[in-house]
């Protein structure tokens, strides 16, 4: 059998660029908040938190570039899953974005309290976004200075955490418990859907890029529990607040 397309790595100039298709905002913070929480999001713009900066657009819709009121952060609702997030961040990037924190939530392989925060140092790139940006590997880590940074300022602020290794998957319903037992032997202690891509886009565009993660439902058991992470509005928005004060200190 030949090599999967996903080996066929090619570092050069794509035919279609980002910065060719959209043009640099002046008005455009530096620093942005990414989260996939978008509920959370919207709900600030209603409660005039934030204002409206520019609007991307792609077959799902608008997606709304805001910026938190009084403030140089902006905050941006990603898409769910690899190649629309790694899309929506090259925008972001040729937009003029340079520093990016993303807050979301993650499965947890461990036995963790719902909520309890991780930052991911490493994932393993079980999605195909991130062979296009990056040479194929097992695992990306991190851009360390960026990662170092954010657990300074955190233990700085006393906020408990954990770091360790992602799983960074396409396919939610394919979690099946042998490959969870497989990813455990591996070293991580969470699933989600973006990592590995949106820090391998971060590494091909030369930009900062770190995530912080909450644990939400459990895969650690025999038999799945949702916990109702995907209720749980108010950690949300003090996870975006806390992204946010964070990133003002990079």
């Amino acid at each position: 059998m030949k090599a999967i397309p996903l080996l066929d790595f090619d570092s050069k100039r794509a035919m279609i660029e980002p910065s060719e298709q959209i043009k640099e905002l002046p008005e455009m913070p530096k620093k942005v908040v990414l989260t996939f929480f978008k509920k959370e999001v919207d709900r600030l713009y209603e409660d005039c938190k934030t204002t409206k900066v520019h609007t991307l657009r792609s077959e799902m819709g608008e997606h709304v570039v805001y910026k938190f009121m009084n403030e140089d952060v902006a905050l941006f609702a990603l898409g769910v899953g690899a190649p629309l997030a790694a899309g929506l961040f090259e925008e972001l990037i040729a937009l003029g974005g340079r520093q990016f924190l993303c807050c979301c939530g993650a499965g947890v392989l461990i036995k963790k309290d719902l909520g309890c925060l991780v930052l991911p140092n490493e994932g393993v790139r079980d999605e195909g976004t991130s062979f296009h940006y990056v040479e194929p590997s097992r695992t990306i880590k991190a851009n360390k200075n960026t990662h170092e940074k954010v657990k300074n300022i955190m233990t700085e602020m006393r906020i408990d955490y954990i770091v360790g290794k992602t799983w960074t998957t396409d396919a939610f319903y394919r979690e099946t418990k042998q490959k969870v037992n497989q990813r455990l032997y591996e070293g991580c202690l969470t699933v989600e859907m973006e990592f590995t891509a949106l820090c391998a886009v971060a590494q091909y565009r030369n930009v900062e890029f770190a995530e912080i993660l909450y644990c939400g439902d459990d895969l650690s058991r025999e038999v799945w529990d949702g916990r109702e992470w995907r209720e749980q509005e108010l950690m949300r928005k003090d996870l975006i607040f806390l992204t946010k004060n964070i990133l003002e200190r990079m």
